[in-house]
């Protein structure tokens, strides 16, 4: 989709926010693969939690350690990112965020 950039040079058409999560992968060794790598990864990252949260509580004791590690995985990613949704007061008190998450495991 980026590459469609060159029908739309004179209309000054931002192509990164026209397409916002879109990679050029024409390049192997550039920089937008290794991107697109990291956020197939990420997505695999964010399917497993999905996966998780119907887990009984055996799954969850089986698998406790990659959900912790996903879990870090998420958090360092959303430590990277400067947008103001991940830095919004209601996502910082802790407290209210873990509400949901049972201590009976």
């Amino acid at each position: 989709m980026k590459n469609l950039i060159w029908r739309h040079q004179d209309s000054g058409l931002d192509i990164d926010a026209f397409f916002p999560q879109s990679y050029d992968l024409s390049d192997l060794k550039g920089d937008e693969v290794k991107d697109f790598q990291e956020d197939y990864r990420y997505c695999q990252v964010i399917g497993f939690l999905k996966t998780a949260v119907d887990f009984n509580k055996a799954l969850i004791a089986k698998n406790l350690d990659k959900i912790m590690i996903a879990l870090s995985i998420c958090e360092r990613r959303i430590a990277l990112n400067s947008d103001e949704i991940f830095t919004s007061k209601e996502l910082q008190t802790n407290a209210d965020y873990f509400k949901c998450i049972s201590d009976e495991i």
